[in-house]
């Protein structure tokens, strides 16, 4: 009967495999899509003399929300993007609130909104529009 000796690795070889299996496990990277806009709801209130958009976002962590606002629809196209930006108020519920200026009255305004996420991903939604009294 023969005896079989066990070799075993030396510990430099340990270390190299121990290091090719930590490296081979990278953490698997999640990537969340969300429509920012899929029930949006949004609505026009006059208060005291002030025109509020009101709108809700879908959750999601929202670094900077805008909306876009003009009284010419040729303001949002592509190459010209006119129009006055408002910094959208927002809730815990992820309803947001954009207090606009005096507008004129009996004037048809379009306004667009934008969101960015903390990774500065930017979405904009359809243009809207509203006529004031």
């Amino acid at each position: 009967m023969k005896l079989h000796s066990i070799k075993f690795l030396e510990p430099s070889k340990y270390i190299i495999v121990f290091l090719l299996l930590f490296l081979s496990c990278k953490p698997e990277k999640i990537v969340r899509e969300v429509d920012a806009f899929v029930n949006l709801s949004n609505r026009i209130e006059y208060q005291d003399g002030q025109y509020i958009i009101n709108f809700k976002l879908a959750a999601f962590e929202y670094k900077k929300v805008t909306v876009r606002l003009s009284n010419s629809l040729n303001s949002f196209n592509r190459i010209t993007q006119n129009g006055q930006i408002y910094t959208a108020v927002l809730d815990q519920n992820y309803g947001c609130k954009v207090f606009l200026n005096p507008l004129s009255a009996k004037q048809k305004y379009y306004y667009q909104i934008t969101v960015e996420d903390m990774v500065n991903r930017i979405v904009v939604s359809d243009v809207y529009n509203f006529t004031t009294q």
